[in-house]
């Protein structure tokens, strides 16, 4: 059974990744420079 970190939630208009997740790749500036998604923000909760 894998963690929650190794787990991508995707809500179908939301997609939580945990920070070790994030780190893996490349971090929120390389998210945010993918175009992948329209709008990439830290949460409170270390999110």
């Amino acid at each position: 059974m894998r963690s929650p970190a190794e787990t991508l939630r995707n809500y179908g208009w939301l997609t939580v990744l945990g920070d070790d997740m994030a780190e893996r790749i490349g971090g929120g500036d390389r998210l945010r420079a993918s175009g992948a998604f329209v709008e990439v923000e830290r949460l409170a909760a270390d999110g």
